[in-house]
Formats: structure tokens, C-alpha cells, sequence
């Protein structure tokens, strides 16, 4: 997260340098919202406990891939966990949708990483 030093440096280099027509320019620093995540998985082949590392793990990268003001699909999420060895089904139940992070010209949410808990289906 950037200091409120950079944000106010930042601010006035973009002031400094915008094109008059830019009128409104704002730097933000970006809002954090944890996004927890409940899966039911299946498996074949591995162990459970091995494929809730993975399901962590993998879920935690792709989640962290998101940038600010990005949302979490929760279809993607399901492919991730999907495409690991072993997993031969999956549901996730929580979040129930897609989860889409509030910007406006005050806000702007980043997707983190919540909780995640990881049972057998």
C-alpha cells in the first residue's frame, strides 16, 4: 500500500503534468476487500489434506493476480480449482456470485484473500 507521502507525490505530478482538458485527476490508494472463500472438493488419487494445500495455495495466487478495481469471478475461481491433479469435483458455496469490488471517484476496492475453508463433497 502506498504511504500517503507517495499518494500526495503522485497527486502532484499528475497535476503538474496533465493536460489542461483533465480537470478532476484524484490518486487513491486502493481499499482493501477480503473476499472469504468455502469449497467442497472431491478427490481421486491424492490426499485430501494434499489437495486442500493445493486448493489454498492456487486460490491464494489467483486472487492475488487481481489487480485494484478487478473482480472475482467466481467461474475462474472454480476453473482454478478444477485444473488441480487430483480434484475430481468441486462446488464452491461462498461467495454465492461474482463479487464485484466498488470504484468510484472515492473508492477503489481490491480484491484480497479472505478466509478459505476447504471440505470434502
Amino acid at each position: 500500500m502506498p504511504s500517503a507521502a507517495i499518494i500526495a507525490a503522485c497527486q502532484a505530478y499528475i497535476d503538474d503534468h496533465r493536460p489542461v482538458t483533465a480537470k478532476d485527476t484524484l490518486v487513491l490508494a486502493p481499499t482493501f476487500r477480503n473476499v472469504d472463500i468455502t469449497a467442497a472438493i472431491s478427490v481421486e488419487g491424492v490426499t485430501f489434506e494434499a489437495a486442500k494445500t493445493s486448493v489454498i495455495t492456487d486460490l491464494t495466487t489467483f486472487i492475488s493476480n487481481l489487480e485494484p478495481g478487478e473482480a472475482f469471478i467466481k467461474s475462474q475461481a472454480e476453473g482454478v480449482i478444477t485444473n488441480i491433479t487430483g480434484i475430481t469435483d468441486r462446488s464452491i458455496t461462498s461467495p454465492a456470485a461474482n463479487v464485484l469490488p466498488l470504484v468510484n471517484a472515492s473508492v477503489v476496492e481490491w480484491i484480497r484473500i479472505g478466509d478459505i475453508e476447504v471440505t470434502l463433497l
